[in-house]
């Protein structure tokens, strides 16, 4: 599941080490270094999601239950794979959405949790892991964390590293996010190390009914070997019953090298895709909205649509055609229609699905380097 030379991503649903919880082995970014001994940039970290300690100390963890493969590339990816709790307290759905950026990784979440079962948990932001990463595979310890501060400021912290520590650190409202950056001593060799942000883009979460408007919490520790931060939720007693849900929208980001003295790559990524993120208009279609790929409808099989915001490569996708073909794309520039060559080689640079009944068609677009002032129109025609 890559979508570039670097093998961006790789999702191992049933865990790596038996019953772990790590579900993302290799998580590359495109600044990283190259490894040594493989033509791939540097993995960073493990990552793990949804797990909470019960009343009497027990982790507990899920068993993976099946996958949904919605876009296997080219032009992007886009994946489900669920989960149920091993005490039958949720369940639990990662979509997994990724496209073929050429100037970081960033790597787009939804989890959605629905709870089958009343839930007591006396002490959220201690019990409840909504998203875990820790620094094991990255070889290095790292100097310095960054989060957003409850005035929606960015916060520094330098890591102690000189024993074992656990730091909770309430987040912001605005874009909440932590990162991890910065070399601090190597724990083990060979390898150069990369960098680490998580970013809530959005959220809705209901207990005992209501919807929650709380603030989430970044959790900073070290066990003497290893950095791990967490997401959790800034409550401590909560009364989770049937149907209530924890839906999150997540952008997790490897970068830069462990030289790197800041997080400023965080802000760069929430600009694109939080503050003025990819979206599609029309004057003439139906757009179907969706966080990650939205969606233009063709009538008569032919579709026009505006992208704006966004950063880099970005993806067009039309549905509602009725016949399968290579699509003629055409951009317009200067108030004319011009052929847009989406092809690299021969009939490339698109991809086709078959969904209810109609084909879609997407393709990647450039967006460039400013967000607030991206825009491009196109139209897609199946002849």
């Amino acid at each position: 599941m890559s979508t570039g030379v670097t093998e961006s991503n790789c999702i191992g649903p049933y865990f790596i080490f038996g019953k772990d919880g790590w579900v993302l082995p290799d998580f590359r970014a495109a600044s990283s270094p190259i490894w040594r001994t493989q033509p791939q940039h540097n993995s960073t970290g493990r990552l793990y999601f949804t797990r909470y300690t019960d009343s009497n100390g027990n982790e507990i963890l899920s068993e993976y239950t099946s996958s949904v493969l919605k876009a296997t590339g080219t032009s992007y990816i886009d994946m489900d794979y669920s989960y149920v709790a091993d005490d039958g307290s949720y369940e639990y759905t990662l979509r997994h959405v990724e496209l073929p950026q050429t100037d970081e990784n960033r790597t787009y979440y939804t989890l959605s949790l629905r709870f089958l079962k009343t839930t007591v948990l006396s002490d959220v932001k201690n019990q409840l892991e909504l998203f875990t990463y820790d620094s094991r595979e990255s070889g290095f310890v790292y100097k310095n964390a960054s989060y957003r501060a409850e005035d929606n400021t960015t916060a520094v912290i330098t890591n102690k590293n000189t024993g074992e520590y656990s730091d909770i650190y309430v987040l912001g409202k605005e874009a909440p996010y932590f990162s991890y950056y910065g070399y601090d001593k190597w724990e083990k060799e060979p390898t150069y190390g990369a960098n680490f942000g998580l970013i809530v883009s959005d959220s809705y979460v209901t207990a005992g009914g209501v919807e929650w408007d709380g603030n989430f919490v970044f959790k900073n520790e070290y066990d003497g070997t290893v950095n791990s931060g967490s997401l959790s939720l800034n409550e401590t007693e909560m009364v989770f019953y049937r149907n209530d849900v924890i839906e999150l929208q997540l952008i997790l980001l490897p970068y830069g090298e462990g030289e790197d003295t800041s997080s400023d790559n965080v802000d760069y990524v929430i600009e694109d895709s939080v503050t003025h993120k990819f979206k599609l208009t029309s004057d003439s279609c139906e757009i179907v909205d969706d966080y990650y790929v939205p969606s233009v409808k063709a009538v008569e099989n032919e579709a026009v649509v505006t992208a704006t915001g966004g950063r880099n490569n970005c993806v067009i996708k039309a549905d509602g055609f009725t016949k399968l073909c290579v699509p003629k794309i055409y951009e317009q520039v200067d108030g004319e229609w011009v052929e847009y060559d989406y092809h690299a080689r021969d009939n490339d640079g698109y991809s086709v699905e078959y969904e209810f009944g109609y084909y879609s068609y997407s393709f990647v677009c450039d967006m460039g380097d400013d967000p607030a002032n991206a825009s491009r129109t196109f139209k897609i025609v199946a002849e």
